[in-house]
Order: C-alpha cells, then sequence, then structure tokens
C-alpha cells in the first residue's frame, strides 16, 4: 500500500515539476489574403509562440536536437512555389533552432478557380525544450481560403488570431496527458466491449474475500494489465517505426488474433460453465498457482479491452503513439493504472468487498449466467471474421468452436483413445487457424472499390454539401453500439435525407493506409471518430459516445 502511493506520488510530482514548466505555447496559421484570384501569389505563415526560456530546432539542427518537419497537403489547383524560414540562432550547445518564436512563410499560387474554397493545411512536428526537458509535439493546422475573381487582401494578416485551427487542442502539459490516460483507463472498465467480463471479475473479487492475501492477489492482477498494456505498446512502437499504419485495436484486424481470441472465450464459457476447470476465470482461493492466474487475467482484461475507446482516451493515445518511447510508455501506464483501479480499491479496502452480496447459492447461478457474455462474445468475434475473410472464415471460427467444446465434454468422459482424441483436435484446431492465415476471400477484391477516399470530402464540400464521416470497424463494439443505436436510427436516417446530408463510412476493420493517415491527421489513432464538415466552416470532431441529440445538434449548427 505505501509502495503504490509512493510510486503514485512520484509520477505526479516528477511530470508536473518537470514538463509544466513547457505550457503555454502556441501554433497558428494565417494568410496574405481573404480571398485569392488565379494565377496571383500569395503568402501563408506558420507561426509558433513558444513559453519563455523555451526552445525549438532548425529543419537543420546542428549538432544536436530534433528537426523541425513540415508537411503541406494542398489541393490540387495550388502550386507550393517557396518556403522561407525564420533565420535561426546558434545555441551554446552547438544546436541550431528558435527561442519565443519561430515563423515560416510559404508563397502559394492558385492556377485554377474550380473550387470555391481552398483549404491550405501544415502538419509540423517539431521538439520543445528548456531546461528540464522536452515535450514533442505534432500540429494541424489548416486556413480556409475563398476564390474569386478579384483578389481581397487580409489586413490583419500580423495578427494570428485570425487563423483556423482544426486538429485537437495542443496539451499545456504532460501531466494532463498522463491524467487524460488515468481517467480513460477508469472509464474503460465501463464500456461496451469491456462490460461482459466485468461479471467475471465481480465472482472473482468475492471469492478473493477469502484468500490468504487478497492485497498481493490485487498486486498481481495489476502487475498483468500493467505488463499487457506495456507490450502493447512497445510492439505498436515498434510496428510504426518500421513504417506500418496501425493504431489502438489494431491486433484485431488480424484473423489469426481474433481466431485466437475466440478459442479463449470458447474455454472461458467451457469453465464458467463447469464443463472444464480454468483457473484463470474461476480465481479459487485455494489454488497453487492463484497469483498467477491473477496476472494472467489481468492481462486478458486488457486484450478484450482494446477494441474499445472510451472518454479521454482518444487525444490520451494519440499523443501516447506519438510522443518519445519513454513519454508514451508512461501515458499507458497511466492508463493501465486507471483500467486496474477498481480491483486495487476492493482488494486494499475490505469496506468495499460490504457492498457485495452475502455468499450464497446464488454464487453458481450468477456463474453460469455470467458464460452468456462470453457466448455473445464469440459471436462478436465471428462476425469480425465475416467482415475480415468471409463465409470461410466463420466457418473456420465454427469448426474449432465445435472441436474445442467436443474436446472438453468427452475428455472427461473417454476411458480410451482420449490422447489420440485431443490430437486429432489440437491438429483440427490448428489447420483451420492456418488456414485463415493463408486463405484469400473474395471481399479483398470488392473492398478496393469502397476504399475510403478524403477526396470524397473536398467533392462534396465544394458541391455545398454538408458531410458526415464515421470512422469504424466491426471489432469495435462501443461502433457497433453507437452505430446501431444513433447513426442507423429513423431520425438520423431522415435527418440526413431532408438535408441532403453526405454520409461517408471508413471501416477500419482491416489495415488501410487511407484510413490511418485521415485519423492521424486529428491526432486520433483510435476508432470510433465522428466528424462533420460544413462548406466554409471549421469541421467538428463529435464525441466518441454519439447520442442522436448531439448529432443532429452538429448538423443544425
Amino acid at each position: 500500500m505505501m509502495f503504490l502511493k509512493a510510486v503514485l506520488k512520484f509520477l505526479c510530482f516528477g511530470i508536473f515539476f518537470i514538463l509544466t514548466s513547457l505550457s503555454g505555447y502556441t501554433s497558428s496559421l494565417t494568410s496574405s489574403i481573404i480571398v485569392c484570384s488565379p494565377n496571383k501569389p500569395f503568402t501563408v505563415s506558420l507561426e509558433i509562440k513558444l513559453p519563455l526560456k523555451s526552445h525549438i530546432y532548425y529543419k537543420d539542427p546542428g549538432k544536436n536536437g530534433y528537426p523541425t518537419q513540415i508537411e503541406w497537403s494542398l489541393p490540387k489547383v495550388v502550386e507550393l512555389l517557396n518556403e522561407r524560414w525564420q533565420k535561426p540562432q546558434e545555441f551554446k550547445d552547438g544546436s541550431i533552432g528558435y527561442e519565443d518564436s519561430f515563423r515560416i512563410d510559404a508563397e502559394i499560387i492558385c492556377i485554377d478557380t474550380s473550387l470555391t474554397t481552398l483549404p491550405i493545411k501544415a502538419n509540423i512536428d517539431y521538439l520543445v525544450c528548456n531546461d528540464y526537458g522536452c515535450i514533442p509535439e505534432n500540429s494541424t493546422l489548416e486556413a480556409l481560403i475563398d476564390v474569386g475573381k478579384k483578389e481581397v487582401k487580409n489586413t490583419d494578416y500580423k495578427d494570428v488570431q485570425n487563423s483556423v485551427i482544426v486538429s485537437t487542442p495542443t496539451f499545456d502539459s504532460y501531466f494532463f496527458v498522463c491524467l487524460l490516460a488515468f481517467l480513460g483507463g477508469i472509464f474503460l472498465n465501463f464500456m461496451p466491449c469491456v462490460l461482459p467480463i466485468l461479471t467475471l471479475k465481480l465472482y472473482g473479487l468475492y471469492q478473493k474475500t477469502t484468500h490468504s492475501n487478497p492485497k498481493k492477489a490485487v498486486l498481481f492482477y495489476t502487475f498483468g494489465v500493467h505488463t499487457t498494456f506495456s507490450i502493447l505498446f512497445i510492439l505498436l512502437s515498434a510496428l510504426k517505426s518500421a513504417g506500418h499504419k496501425l493504431g489502438w485495436g489494431f491486433q484485431l484486424q488480424e484473423p489469426l488474433f481474433v481466431y485466437g481470441m475466440g478459442l479463449i472465450f470458447c474455454l472461458m464459457v467451457l469453465s464458467l460453465l463447469d464443463i472444464i476447470t480454468l483457473p484463470v476465470v474461476s480465481f479459487g482461493p485455494s489454488k497453487k498457482n492463484s497469483y498467477l492466474d491473477n496476472f494472467t487475467f489481468g492481462a486478458l482484461v486488457v486484450l478484450i479491452a482494446t477494441p474499445c475507446t472510451g472518454p479521454f482516451m482518444a487525444p490520451a493515445l494519440a499523443y501516447g503513439l506519438t510522443a518519445h518511447f519513454f513519454e508514451g510508455l508512461l501515458v499507458f501506464q497511466c492508463l493501465a493504472l486507471g483500467v486496474a483501479l477498481p480491483f486495487l480499491l476492493a482488494g486494499f479496502f475490505s469496506k468495499f468487498m460490504k457492498f457485495l452480496p452475502k455468499p450464497g447459492p446464488w454464487m453458481g447461478t450468477f456463474k453460469k449466467t455470467s458464460s452468456l457474455g462470453m457466448v455473445l462474445a464469440l459471436v462478436w468475434l465471428g462476425w469480425i471474421l465475416y467482415t475480415q475473410k468471409g463465409r470461410d472464415g466463420v466457418l473456420y471460427f465454427g469448426i474449432m468452436i465445435i472441436m474445442v467444446t467436443g474436446l472438453g465434454v468427452l475428455a472427461a468422459r473417454l476411458t480410451h483413445y482420449k490422447k489420440v482424441f485431443f490430437i486429432i483436435s489440437l491438429a483440427v484446431i490448428l489447420g483451420c487457424g492456418y488456414k485463415l492465415t493463408s486463405y484469400q476471400d473474395d471481399l479483398t477484391i470488392l473492398s478496393s472499390k469502397d476504399e475510403f477516399n478524403p477526396g470524397q470530402i473536398e467533392q462534396a464540400l465544394s458541391e455545398g454539401k454538408t458531410v458526415f464521416v464515421q470512422v469504424t470497424a466491426s471489432w469495435c463494439i462501443t461502433c457497433q453500439v453507437v452505430d446501431k443505436s444513433v447513426i442507423q436510427s429513423d431520425a438520423i436516417k431522415k435527418a440526413f435525407k431532408d438535408k441532403d446530408i453526405t454520409y461517408i463510412k471508413a471501416d477500419w476493420s482491416k489495415r488501410s493506409a487511407s484510413i490511418t493517415k485521415y485519423l492521424e491527421g486529428f491526432k486520433r489513432s483510435s476508432v470510433p471518430f465522428y466528424m462533420v464538415y460544413k462548406p466554409q466552416k471549421n469541421p467538428l470532431i463529435l464525441p466518441e459516445l454519439l447520442t442522436k441529440e448531439e448529432l443532429l445538434k452538429a448538423m443544425e449548427n
């Protein structure tokens, strides 16, 4: 208990003391004109104002430092003529960069008037440093410029207040990011994809009241949660460094992983029905390896939770996956602490257990009833495989479930040929998994015509239409709940039709570089993600737990 308190105090105080001094910087994008005319150059300026005694580096940082990089995203009718970088200064350590402020002027020309509005976007990647440490930053900025026959100057060109920022707000401190991750972890316990296993956690916690050392048991569970989050982060970081476009829940884009999760869920159902003994689910208080079971269950909770994104999680995850390695790892550890917090409270504060019913025959019924959630989870995994591999994917998945169930039911009853039956069943289960990795379904061919294309958004806006973008995935239960209860409701469908809303649905069930890049443009790495676009207005990011009222209001305003 004292150790946990000490760790929390160290994290909170250390992060706050070292990194909050980097707060207070702003980034903006402004244009020298309001309305551009064809074939007449104009200037767009990107400016960053830094806090006191802070600096960033030049694109060629010298002996030390991290190069500032900028990537322009321009419509096809616009050309970038040149960039003019503010003259840098040399620091004492031999590096080259800027203090107080930094500015880039880009000379741009419009060569066509086919669009009524020009969205000029800039993505800048840089490192803000002071005497205490550094924070990596990535900002996406946008300036909207009208197109007309006569150029109209922007009289407030030097005033950065007219810039339009469409990315999520830059975090004022690393401490705030960690706080968001911690709160997101707590909420993750109550998301639709995690709720089916909350019953298992409750049942296990109740048995822990008779455990010889319940505090140690919950610490092992917490250790399992933290270890698994660390492994996921390290794996994600390694794959992203290798050039792969991935995000939160990426493992469920792999059919073999979904198949393996189905195998685990099937075993959990059989254990809850007392057909087989699976200590990980039962949390038996007298088991020899009960602490290892708690660790394993903690890992299982994380794997089941990864398809979901709860409140506060999206910006924290986006920051964690783009920050330096150890900073991102700490963000994920704060997320893990939030996930494990309810279990920790139950283990260290016995008064928490008084809210649970007294032991009785109801516990056996409760345990068997909990298996229904796992059965529904199996159906959900089968649906994911269908979206990824078509009918054959569901066929192999069904064969695996039949073989595992048959093995569990008959193993205890067989007196002869038990080993032979086990070997045959194992061979069939492994064979079905292999077929999933080698089989190319017809959906792969058909998906190319439905590939998400952000150009559809610009085309609809140029026609004066409002656009609603939904980024979803079949493996994200939160996405499916919102889709069925909100987006596919009669009220929303009628509103889309009456207002002539262009509805674009981007399916991230399988890997898609275009969708991943689109999410990264708004500093997001997870689904669900909802966005409303309107001509000549700033795009609006909607909450992950979207309601009908919020969506209708966004389309109205």
